[in-house]
């Protein structure tokens, strides 16, 4: 069903969205948006990001990895070392996916 059938076929086009009919308030919709986001992989997936970016993990983590991903003479991780950080993320980011999906956290 396209968007320009009109009002006519608005019944149908919330029955098939899963629309709810109070969805024309603010708080009805917050609720609703709350509601559909994973607010728990959302904040886990911050903290991961926030630990990712710290000098202790380039230091001790990202320069164990390999040499060429962190240089330690003017202290900043390398475009390698960038690249390396994002997959981290992305695979913790699957696992934790992955955990909430099965109700595990």
């Amino acid at each position: 069903m396209d968007f320009e059938d009109g009002i006519e076929n608005l019944e149908l086009l919330v029955k098939e969205n899963n629309f709810s009919k109070n969805t024309e308030d603010l708080f009805h919709v917050g609720g609703a948006i709350y509601d559909a986001s994973k607010i728990k992989v959302a904040f886990i997936l911050f903290v991961a990001y926030i630990l990712l970016n710290t000098d202790i993990f380039a230091e001790s983590i990202l320069s164990k990895i390999s040499k060429k991903n962190y240089d330690m003479s003017s202290d900043k991780i390398t475009s390698r070392g960038i690249v390396i950080s994002a997959m981290i993320l992305s695979i913790f980011y699957i696992l934790i996916d992955i955990l909430a999906e099965n109700k595990i956290i």
